[in-house]
C-alpha cells in the first residue's frame, strides 16, 4: 500500500507540474498574442505614426568653389559618378555641371526663351531610365528634353535632344501634364490631367495612350470636372527599372503610393491616405480653380529613390494653422526623412539638424545630398 501510495503521489505531482507547465505556457502565449495585437492596433494619425526608428542626422557642408556664382537657388540635383548636375531657377543659365571630385562647378548651360533648344521653364529633372543621362521636362513648351552625360561632359554648350520631337500622334500632348516619366524608349508615363484617372501611360511606338489609376476612395468629388479634380494631386514620380514600380507622391498631403507598371496600366501595389489633397473650388478671373485646404497633418515636399530605397522629404503641420496662413506656414523646406522599401514598409524616420528644400539620394556613396534652406546651400547626410 506504502508504495501504491507513494507511486499515486508522484503521479499527481507530475500532473500539477505538467498543468503548471501549461498554464505558463497558455500565460505567455496570452501575453504575446496581447502584444502582438497592440502593435498591430497602433494607432496611426500620421505617416510618421508608422516608424519606429528614429535617427538624427548631421549635416556636412559640400564647399563647391562657385566661381560663375550660379548655386543660387538649386531646384533639382542629379549626381552620376562623381558629376554633379543642378537645375536652378535664378540665372540666366539653367543648369550647372559640378565635379565633386575637385568641388568646382565646370561650366553652366540652358537658355531662357522657345528656340528649338531653349526652355521657358522646367518642372522636373531625373536621370533617365538606363542611366545614360537626364531627361527635363518643359511642360509649356511640351518638351521631354535629354541631356547624355557624354555630351554634358565633353560639350562646351550641351545642345538636348526632344524626345518628343517626332510624334506619329502629336494629339499624345494635347493635354498640360506637370510632370512625364520615361519608363523605356517607348512608353512614358504622364502625371495628372487622364481624365477620369490620374496617369496617362503613352506609348510614343504604338500610339497607345492608357488612362490608369484610380483616384483615392475617400476623395468624393467625382462630379468634378476631370482635369478640375486633377489639379489638387500635382506631385512627383520616379521609376524602379530593375522592380517596374513607380513611387508617387502628392505635394499636398501626406498622399504617398507605389504602383507595380505593365504595358496595361498601373497597379497599387501600397498606398498611404493618412490624409488626401482637401481642396474647395474658388471662381478667379481665369475661371474656376481648386484651392487647397488645411487637412491637420503634415505634407510630402520631394522624392528621391534607388532600386532599394525610397526616401520622402516630410513637412510637418503647423499646428492650429488658420486657412489664410496655410500658404505662408507651410513653406516649401522640411527637416524629416522618411524610408521606405518598394513594397510600402516603413524603414526609418530621419531627423535633420537644419532644413532642406530637395533631396537626393547617392546609392553609390549612400549619401543624401540637399540644399539647406534659406542659404541654399548644397549638403549632404551620410547614411549610416
Amino acid at each position: 500500500m506504502k508504495l501504491k501510495n507513494i507511486s499515486r503521489g508522484l503521479n499527481i505531482q507530475s500532473l500539477i507540474h505538467t498543468l503548471q507547465k501549461k498554464i505558463i505556457s497558455l500565460f505567455l502565449f496570452v501575453l504575446l498574442f496581447l502584444f502582438a495585437c497592440n502593435g498591430k492596433n497602433k494607432e496611426i494619425n500620421a505617416i510618421v505614426d508608422y516608424f519606429d526608428k528614429e535617427q538624427s542626422l548631421a549635416h556636412k557642408a559640400l564647399d563647391i568653389h562657385d566661381d560663375l556664382n550660379v548655386l543660387i537657388e538649386p531646384q533639382e540635383i542629379v549626381i552620376h559618378n562623381n558629376l554633379m548636375v543642378v537645375a536652378h531657377v535664378r540665372d540666366d543659365k539653367l543648369f550647372s555641371l559640378v565635379n565633386l571630385n575637385e568641388k568646382k562647378v565646370i561650366k553652366s548651360w540652358g537658355d531662357r526663351g522657345q528656340g528649338p533648344y531653349d526652355f521657358v521653364g522646367f518642372l522636373d529633372m531625373y536621370e533617365n531610365y538606363d542611366n545614360s543621362g537626364i531627361n527635363i521636362w518643359d511642360p509649356s513648351l511640351k518638351r521631354l528634353n535629354f541631356f547624355s552625360f557624354d555630351r554634358i561632359s565633353n560639350q562646351e554648350n550641351p545642345l538636348p535632344q526632344n524626345l518628343f520631337h517626332d510624334l506619329n500622334n502629336p494629339n499624345m500632348l494635347t493635354m498640360l501634364y506637370p510632370n512625364i516619366l520615361q519608363l523605356d524608349k517607348s512608353r512614358y508615363l504622364a502625371l495628372g490631367n487622364s481624365e477620369d484617372k490620374r496617369f496617362t501611360l503613352l506609348n510614343i511606338e504604338s500610339d497607345v495612350m492608357i488612362k490608369t489609376g484610380d483616384f483615392p476612395s475617400s476623395d468624393h468629388n467625382k462630379d468634378l470636372h476631370p482635369i478640375i479634380r486633377n489639379q489638387p494631386y500635382n506631385g512627383k514620380i520616379r521609376f524602379n527599372k530593375r522592380q517596374q514600380k513607380i513611387a508617387y507622391i502628392s505635394y499636398e498631403s501626406e498622399m504617398f503610393e507605389i504602383f507595380q507598371v505593365a504595358d496595361s496600366g498601373l497597379t497599387l501595389v501600397y498606398g498611404n491616405y493618412t490624409t488626401i489633397p482637401k481642396y474647395e473650388l474658388s471662381t478667379k478671373k481665369g475661371g474656376t480653380v481648386t484651392e487647397r485646404i488645411g487637412n491637420g497633418n503634415g505634407r510630402c515636399i520631394a522624392l528621391t529613390t534607388s532600386d532599394e530605397k525610397i526616401f520622402i522629404l516630410y513637412q510637418d503641420y503647423p499646428k492650429n494653422a488658420d486657412k489664410k496662413d496655410i500658404d505662408l506656414a507651410l513653406s516649401q523646406e522640411a527637416n524629416i526623412i522618411l524610408e521606405f522599401d518598394w513594397n510600402g514598409k516603413p524603414i526609418r524616420q530621419y531627423h535633420l539638424d537644419c532644413m532642406v528644400n530637395l533631396v537626393f539620394y547617392d546609392k553609390d556613396g549612400n549619401k543624401l545630398y540637399a540644399s539647406q534652406s534659406p542659404e541654399n546651400k548644397i549638403v549632404y547626410f551620410d547614411i549610416k
